[in-house]
């Protein structure tokens, strides 16, 4: 927006030239007192807002204006309501101060120009600025008009009331969550990453004794019919990038020994897991999901699973996985392997195990809904093979109000994204339960892309995918503005 410096005494006289009036002598502002509205406007001129967007920093709305077919027009924003008198065009409803702005001035320049349908629309970019939060401004235009008094009508104002709202410019990373974030932050941008891998990291623990046979189980297992089995993985013993998918999985044998055998129409499946809850893994099976996301838990694999003999066998693969599975590093890992009868003998685990809580492993019959052990805390050795398909940015938490609480509008985002490539943004809230200041985990919404299921939740925090292409082009954002109000 141009900026006008002018003496306080010529403001009005400098506004009235700049649309197309010549006046002889200069002119004061004069205060209005009318019975009618003052910011009615005049003539036939109607200015509006488009759509649901609200006002506040770091946003671009759509305005609006309509009248004569064709005419010139004129665009002012001021930073309190008037009203004022301009002399020889009517009453507008800005103070026309030192900071008053014009947009722009179709009726001195000629352009722009109403459409033959006698209707202008425009995006108007409010400055992603913190201090502009809160603040109120003042909008009118004034379209060329033979028709109008004075040969001019004039709008209705518009408010600006611009709410407040989370505003990150990524300048700094002082809202990044640095454990949970592999794109790049700062300077003014998130920028992605180019894909890479494949590459491998093993989870391999102390070694117990515990002869484990599940979920590789022989037909006659004293046990089972079969095998369901759950494992839980925390987090640090996947140990993924944040935007690594998990390609494959392998386990290792105790003793190093294999024997032959096929497992018939088994499932592997992968899911979040609930944060581990006291007690650790529920022994009903559908309880294990972390059902706060939208996604289904994820069958990597059905078919028929084939080992050989082998001595010496360090790592063993499992099934070939039909697609990556998109793991959330920040979340708990859910294993599970369900099988009918089949099995001609079992196969042994090296394994990390102990017998007190939390519980990491259940298991039950084949296709069984609730498991038969009471469960272990244990984990096999484990090795995984992640591919870094796309890039995460998370925030630290906000934290708004308990009271009255936070109703958070729709975002606004400002983003590239080359040909190919694409940014999803998320939304997480949280609530302190204990008082401690702090969002406490079981609390937790989980992320949700509509950013109205946290209305409500007292603190808030983003998380950005970004995806490239395979040539190795990535996206990047500028900047997101979260407005809120308080209910």
């Amino acid at each position: 927006m141009r900026r006008l410096k002018i003496e306080a005494s010529r403001r009005c006289c400098v506004l009235a030239a700049s649309i197309g009036i010549a006046l002889a002598v200069g002119f004061a502002a004069v205060p209005v007192a009318q019975a009618q509205d003052p910011c009615a406007g005049q003539g036939n001129a109607v200015m509006s807002i488009v759509g649901d967007i609200v006002p506040a920093p770091g946003v671009t709305i759509q305005l609006q204006i309509a009248g004569r077919p064709n005419a010139p027009v004129s665009l002012i924003l001021d930073f309190g309501p008037g009203p004022t008198v301009v002399q020889g065009v009517g009453t507008v409803c800005l103070d026309l101060g030192p900071r008053y702005r014009i947009v722009f001035d179709g009726i001195r320049t000629g352009s722009p120009r109403l459409g033959p349908d006698g209707i202008y629309t425009m995006s108007l970019p409010i400055p992603p600025r913190p201090q502009v939060s809160g603040r109120s401004f003042y909008a009118q235009a004034i379209i060329r008009d033979n028709t109008a008094p004075n040969g001019f009508a004039i709008t209705n104002l518009v408010t600006l009331d611009m709410r407040e709202t989370i505003l990150e410019r990524f300048n700094n990373t002082d809202n990044r969550d640095a454990a949970q974030t592999s794109a790049l932050w700062g300077n003014g941008e998130l920028r992605g990453i180019p894909k890479s891998g494949p590459r491998t990291r093993i989870h391999r623990p102390s070694q117990s004794q515990f002869l484990l046979s599940h979920p590789l189980v022989e037909v006659g297992n004293p046990f089972t019919t079969g095998a369901r089995m759950q494992m839980i993985f925390q987090n640090f013993k996947v140990g993924a990038m944040p935007g690594e998918s998990i390609l494959g999985m392998e386990w290792s044998p105790k003793s190093n020994f294999t024997f032959a055998s096929t497992y018939t129409n088994v499932k592997m499946i992968l899911d979040h897991g609930k944060d581990t809850p006291p007690d650790g893994i529920n022994k009903t099976f559908d309880l294990n999901y972390d059902d706060r996301d939208a996604t289904e838990p994820q069958v990597v694999f059905q078919g028929d699973y084939t080992l050989q003999n082998g001595t010496g066998v360090e790592w063993v693969p499992w099934p070939t996985f039909d697609a990556p599975f998109e793991y959330d590093s920040g979340r708990p890992l859910l294993f599970e392997w369900d099988m009918p009868a089949g099995g001609d003998t079992y196969q042994l685990f090296k394994n990390e195990s102990f017998t007190y809580i939390p519980f990491s492993r259940v298991f039950g019959d084949g296709g069984s809904e609730r498991a038969v052990s009471t469960g272990e805390n244990t984990t096999y050795w484990t090795r995984f093979t992640f591919f870094q398909d796309r890039a995460i940015g998370r925030s630290t938490w906000f934290r708004i109000s308990e009271d009255p609480a936070p109703d958070y509008h729709t975002p606004y985002v400002i983003a590239v994204t080359p040909p190919g490539t694409s940014v999803h943004f998320e939304y997480e809230g949280g609530r302190d339960i204990v008082g401690n200041g702090e969002a406490d985990p079981v609390s937790f919404s989980g992320f949700k892309a509509d950013i109205d299921e946290i209305d409500g939740y007292e603190f808030i925090r983003f998380r950005v995918t970004l995806r490239p292409t395979d040539e190795g082009a990535v996206p990047f954002v500028k900047s997101v503005s979260i407005p809120y109000s308080l209910e």
